[in-house]
C-alpha cells in the first residue's frame, strides 16, 4: 500500500493536529488513499471480528472440558448409588432379611412336643399347652414382645417354644439371643428343630455380622444330603460369595 505510513500513523494517533487536518483534507481530494484508508477499515474490523470470535473458537474446548466434567460428577453419582443400591440388596443382613421365611410351627398349633428321639408329649400340662398357643397367637400378629414376655419362663426344656421364642427375638432384632437359641437346637441330635435351627442360625449370624462363620454354617448345610433348607442355604453362600458383591460391598 503506497500511504500505508500514513494511515497507520493517523490512525495510531501519532500525527499532529495540523498534520491530521492535512491528511483528511488530501482523503477528500485524493481518490487512491482513499481506497486505501477503506481497505485498511475493512482489515481493522476483520481483525476486530476476529478477536471477538476468538474466544467462540475456544468455547468448544470449554463445551468439551464441561462436558468432561458433567461426565466424571455422573460417574461418581453412579457409583454412589451403585454403592448404596449394593448395600441396600446385597449386603449381608439385607441377604439374611430377604431369605427368612417364618415357619408354621405346627407343633404348637397342634399342641404336642417331640424332643430329641422321644416320641411326643403334652407341652407338661394344659397351663403349658395354652401359654404355647397364646404366644403363637401374638407372634401370628407381630406382637413379638408380647411372644418373647410369655416364652421366657416357659420355654426350657420345650425345644417347640424354643424355636418359636428363637423367631421372636429374630423377629424382634434381638439378634444374639436369637442365634444362642438357634445354636442350642442345632446341636440337638435327632430333634426335628436341628435342621431348620441351623438355617436360621446362619441368617442370625449374618444380621449380627459374623458373616464368616455364617459362611461356613451354610456350607455345612449345603454339604447335608437329607436337609431340607440343603439347596436354599447354597444359593444363599453363592450369593454372598458372588464376585460382583465381593467387589461392591466387601465381605
Amino acid at each position: 500500500m503506497k500511504y500505508l505510513n500514513q494511515i497507520e500513523a493517523y490512525w495510531e494517533r501519532r500525527m499532529s493536529r495540523e498534520e491530521e487536518e492535512a491528511f483528511e483534507q488530501e482523503i477528500g481530494s485524493n481518490a487512491g488513499l482513499r481506497e486505501e484508508m477503506k481497505a485498511y477499515e475493512a482489515s481493522l474490523r476483520l481483525l476486530e471480528l476476529a478477536a471477538l470470535e476468538e474466544p467462540e473458537q475456544k468455547r468448544p474446548a470449554r463445551t468439551i472440558t464441561r462436558w468432561v466434567g458433567l461426565a466424571a460428577a455422573l460417574a461418581a453419582l453412579l457409583a454412589v448409588a451403585l454403592f448404596a443400591y449394593a448395600n441396600l440388596n446385597y449386603s449381608a443382613g439385607r441377604l439374611a432379611k430377604n431369605s427368612y421365611e417364618t415357619p408354621i410351627f405346627s407343633d404348637i398349633i397342634r399342641g404336642d412336643s417331640r424332643a430329641d428321639s422321644l416320641p411326643r408329649t403334652r407341652f407338661g400340662g394344659g397351663r403349658q399347652t395354652a401359654d404355647g398357643k397364646k404366644a403363637l397367637a401374638a407372634f401370628a400378629t407381630g406382637n413379638y414382645g408380647e411372644t418373647i414376655n410369655i416364652l421366657e419362663a416357659r420355654e426350657k426344656n420345650d425345644p417347640a417354644l424354643s424355636y418359636l421364642l428363637g423367631h421372636a427375638y429374630y423377629q424382634n432384632g434381638n439378634m444374639d439371643k436369637a442365634a444362642a437359641l438357634f445354636s442350642a437346637l442345632a446341636q440337638q441330635s435327632g430333634s426335628p428343630y436341628r435342621q431348620g435351627a441351623g438355617w436360621y442360625l446362619a441368617l442370625a449370624q449374618l444380621r449380627i455380622g459374623k458373616t464368616d462363620t455364617a459362611r461356613q454354617q451354610l456350607k455345612a448345610i449345603s454339604q447335608e444330603s437329607e436337609n431340607p433348607n440343603r439347596q436354599r442355604a447354597a444359593d444363599l453362600l453363592s450369593r454372598l460369595e458372588s464376585s460382583w458383591r465381593v467387589w461392591v460391598v466387601g465381605k
